[in-house]
């Protein structure tokens, strides 16, 4: 009787297909209630399961989604770009890319602590535009891109500025000139300008400090870095 039991068994488990369509419903349906972990279970088995990789690709976008809303970023991102290194031509390698842009860009906390945050989004962005340029964020991406471009712009100047309070006028120039050169628009800031002038003359170096101080005097005449620059360049001189 026992072993007629297991026999029965066996078979109707051989007989028994595993439905991937009934599978991802059940595991989306987790995920819109919030069973994240119960979701992630249903839709690692789907990876396994799917030789034909038509849910496996989704399945595996929606384990980086549910790590997203678990607000675990490191696993969120791990999963994004797993699912890029798998599926690199899938049509929805660029939301992939996307999002990892967005995850880092959620992790910005303004330029004392979000430098890092806005390099990494800068990067994703800049890729995924680059990768995908009919991706239709694009145009999320470039505000994204701008503001996380304000943000290194804001820390790098932060920095030139603690040198150049410190009389330590090369860490300045360093900070300031690099700062310029990836940000050309920063070029045009009067008080990146300010600095520039007044550092050079710190240095000696009363050519390119010139050259700063009559590009501040024709760009902002009004300025208020003008009379500053002034003034600190005269007290450097009497020194």
């Amino acid at each position: 009787m026992a072993l007629t039991l297991m026999v029965a068994c066996s078979s109707a488990d051989k007989t028994e297909t595993f439905d991937i369509t009934k599978e991802f419903a059940k595991a989306n349906e987790d995920f819109e209630d919030k069973r994240h972990e119960d979701a992630r279970q249903k839709f690692e088995n789907i990876i396994r399961m799917d030789t034909q990789y038509v849910y496996a690709p989704l399945a595996q976008l929606r384990i980086a989604d549910s790590y997203v809303a678990d607000d675990n970023p490191e696993l969120a991102i791990e999963e994004f770009r797993r699912f890029l290194d798998t599926y690199p031509r899938h049509k929805y390698a660029s939301y992939a890319q996307y999002n990892i842009g967005l995850v880092y860009f959620k992790l910005i906390k303004g330029p004392e602590r979000g430098y890092g945050a806005a390099l990494n989004a800068l990067d994703a962005f800049r890729e995924l535009n680059a990768l995908y340029p009919r991706n239709p964020y694009r145009q999320d991406a470039e505000l994204k891109i701008e503001y996380s471009e304000n943000i290194i712009a804001e820390h790098e100047l932060m920095v030139g500025s603690f040198y150049f309070k410190r009389t330590a006028y090369h860490g300045a120039i360093e900070r300031l000139e690099g700062l310029v050169e990836a940000f050309p628009k920063y070029g045009d800031n009067p008080e990146v300008l300010w600095r520039l002038a007044v550092s050079h003359k710190g240095l000696g170096d009363h050519a390119r400090s010139d050259e700063y101080l009559q590009r501040l005097i024709s760009l902002f005449p009004d300025s208020k870095y003008v009379m500053k620059a002034k003034k600190h360049i005269s007290k450097l001189q009497d020194e």
